[in-house]
């Protein structure tokens, strides 16, 4: 059986790791997202703009994206997953 795993890393342009997938601040208003494993679903939420807010990374990818914000807030990342579940 197959379940919808769920993350979610809430950071204000910060450094974090969920899931999976490592955000670093590249400048102030671009991020650096990496791969550790496949990530099904890789959704980037806040108060911004963003040029890609929701796709899938391949383990070992990167992605920068860059974002639009007239008041600097915080960047939530949230991962979802297919996982093997119980039995």
């Amino acid at each position: 059986m197959r379940a919808l795993g769920f993350e979610n890393l809430t950071q204000s342009y910060g450094i974090g790791e969920v899931s999976g997938v490592q955000m670093e601040k590249v400048s102030d208003n671009t991020l650096r997202l990496t791969a550790t494993r496949y990530v099904h679903i890789t959704a980037l939420s806040g108060d911004c703009v963003f040029e890609d807010n929701y796709f899938s990374m391949r383990k070992g990818e990167e992605r920068v994206i860059s974002f639009r914000t007239e008041i600097p807030s915080e960047i939530t990342l949230e991962t979802y997953t297919l996982e093997e579940c119980g039995k």
